[in-house]
């Protein structure tokens, strides 16, 4: 035989979140000891800082940083102001051919040099200072502006930032002038690192009058971009107003970014320029009230923090403040984030597993970025009749304020960790941490109040009329002696209702007691040898205590009833606010609404024994 019991069951979860959360970063300190780090890059496991000066050290995967360095070129390089080696990168295939590059303000001149090195025959963390090959000699007209940054893109082509060669306000516009390769994002074929030349597919190849290496153009300074899941991420630094952040798919080349003609999505100079829809602007600016010299860094690859994943975090080199750039619903949206100490921050770094980390000229230290919200990321877990939350991190609820909604609509005094539905609709819970910034809803759960199977014990709960009766039954062989009903309000205290002597010639117990409202209910059931075991906890909210109106959508009135009699009734809006409100004795009404918008509403109603209740209402048109 099986019978069933009314619960609560969830029929389906989604997996949308109600809200975007904005990510709140934080630094870990992870490595120090270095002189002006400008570049951070990871090799199986080991970091390779590069210093302004010229010098380049490893650290190995215990954060020993190895005694000699792995190249020193500071003889070759002036570092003052801007200048200084500036960018480093391993070719692809550096475990095998044992390529890399560099670029650097050449001493004696005025240019940046492109060279390739190759790692030592001999030691694999050192470099053979005697491989250099120089790929690349752009002369600089000013003593700024230098750009520097290099990576290899997934398509393996190596590229190349460049400022706009200085001074300020690009007065040569070199930005905007094609036949240079100032102001621009270069790309080169570098094949098996014995090779560099033009990639076919570079957008100007082949145009009079026209640099073919250039593969972007329209940029003041980009200091550091880096390939994203979402594509080219460029930081250029403006003049005197706004900081940029720029978003170019990888595969699209040729896209003029408006320097000089507009710094940001402003106009600063449009002498000579075309009309705005030549240009392409970008997804964040900030003006200089938050910061005055963005440095680039990369999307987030990682697992740790989910609420990183694929959010762009970028800083400021002048005020010290993290800003990140996330996709809400296919527009990019930019946030200020934290801000911390003004090390100069000058440069980011991306390990194999995704993790972000970021170093600053002024102190020499290595951090790893850090995202403090994820830990309390919610997710809303249904079991025993009960709502709950599961963090992803090891936290505890009392770092946060809790509110439960139904169907949108935040539910009244539901703002603990556990809340036991008692309408069906789809439920989700926010959190919000009581000293950060941090605001962040589950997933939705639609829950339904249906009939459920039960496996443990065969019963079933009914509600009829004003009373409540329990139909039990149990196997014969189960060798029980006695059963006890036991119902309680906080499942702490429990109350006995009836005991039963198993007699196996009953083939069912039925039990009436009275009215109680909202209740929790289990079984004791002891067998003859005098082992205890309880039933798992069920809910138990009969219609005797509970409310129906009608209609649904109303307009000018509905009508609310119960078995019970009520006492006060309360309209709540979207907001969780009471917008209405009636006082009453009775057990059936009509209740005339003001004029109230359109929409979904939340009715609670107090009953004569002071239990409440709720249920939706929508208000038509």
């Amino acid at each position: 035989m099986r019978s069933t019991i009314y619960l609560i069951f969830i029929l389906l979860q989604l997996t949308a979140i109600s809200l975007v959360a904005q990510p709140v970063i934080k630094l870990q300190q992870v490595r120090t000891g270095f002189t002006q780090p400008i570049c951070i890059d990871f090799m199986e496991g080991y970091m390779y800082v590069t210093q302004k000066n010229g010098i380049i050290r490893v650290v190995n995967p215990g954060g020993t940083t190895l005694g000699p360095p792995f190249l020193d070129i500071s003889s070759l390089i002036v570092n003052l102001g801007e200048r200084g080696l500036l960018g480093f990168a391993f070719h692809p295939d550096y475990v095998n051919n044992g390529y890399f590059y560099v670029n650097y303000s050449q001493t004696g001149t005025n240019s940046t040099i492109l060279a390739r090195y190759s790692r030592s025959m001999s030691d694999p963390f050192q470099a053979d200072p005697g491989s250099a090959l120089i790929l690349s000699t752009i002369a600089q007209p000013f003593e700024n502006h230098n750009g520097g940054d290099i990576k290899f893109g997934p398509d393996g082509m190596l590229y190349i930032a460049s400022g706009d060669g200085g001074s300020g306000g690009d007065p040569q516009n070199n930005s905007q002038n094609r036949n240079n390769k100032l102001g621009k994002i270069l790309r080169y074929d570098v094949g098996d690192g014995t090779s560099f030349t033009i990639p076919a597919n570079n957008p100007f190849v082949g145009i009079p009058d026209t640099d073919p290496s250039i593969w972007a153009y329209g940029l003041r300074n980009p200091w550091r971009f880096s390939f994203g899941a979402s594509g080219i991420w460029i930081a250029d630094v403006g003049q005197s107003a706004r900081e940029e952040v720029n978003l170019q798919p990888s595969n699209l080349g040729g896209v003029n970014y408006g320097w000089r003609c507009y710094e940001g999505n402003a106009t600063y100079n449009t002498a000579g320029c075309g009309p705005a829809s030549n240009y392409t602007f970008p997804v964040y600016e900030y003006t200089h009230s938050l910061g005055s010299s963005i440095t680039g860094g990369y999307q987030y690859a990682g697992t740790e923090y989910p609420l990183l994943s694929g959010v762009y975090v970028c800083a400021d080199y002048i005020s010290g403040r993290f800003f990140t750039v996330q996709d809400d619903e296919g527009t990019w949206v930019g946030a200020a984030n934290e801000v911390h100490a003004a090390f100069q921050w000058a440069t980011f770094g991306q390990d194999a597993q995704g993790n972000m980390y970021v170093a600053g000229l002024g102190n020499g230290n290595i951090y790893k970025i850090v995202e403090f919200c994820s830990d309390y990321i919610p997710t809303a877990i249904f079991d025993e009749g009960e709502l709950s939350i599961d963090f992803y991190g090891d936290v505890s609820p009392t770092d946060v304020t809790i509110q439960w909604y139904l169907d949108g609509i935040p539910i009244p005094n539901a703002t603990t960790a556990i809340y036991i539905p008692v309408v069906d609709g789809d439920y989700y819970v926010q959190v919000t941490h009581n000293t950060e910034d941090c605001e962040i809803a589950s997933a939705e759960l639609f829950v339904d109040v249906t009939i459920l199977d039960l496996n443990i014990l065969d019963w079933q709960l009914n509600c009829e009329s004003r009373g409540v009766i329990s139909n039990l039954s149990w196997a014969k062989d189960a060798q029980l002696d006695r059963m006890v009903i036991q119902i309680s309000s906080d499942q702490k205290t429990w109350l006995d209702i009836q005991e039963l002597k198993a007699n196996p010639e009953l083939e069912y117990w039925k039990l009436e007691f009275p009215r109680s409202g909202e209740s929790y209910v289990r079984i004791l059931s002891e067998n003859i040898y005098g082992e205890v075991s309880f039933s798992p906890v069920k809910y138990l909210n009969c219609p005797l205590d509970g409310i129906s109106i009608f209609p649904s959508p109303a307009k000018q009135s509905f009508t609310i009833s119960s078995l019970n009699y009520i006492t006060e009734v309360e309209l709540f809006d979207i907001e969780g606010r009471v917008v209405q409100s009636w006082r009453f004795n009775g057990d059936k009404t009509e209740l005339s609404l003001n004029n109230h918008p359109p929409g979904l509403y939340l009715v609670q109603a107090t009953l004569e024994n002071g239990s409440r209740h709720q249920t939706k209402l929508v208000i038509g048109d």
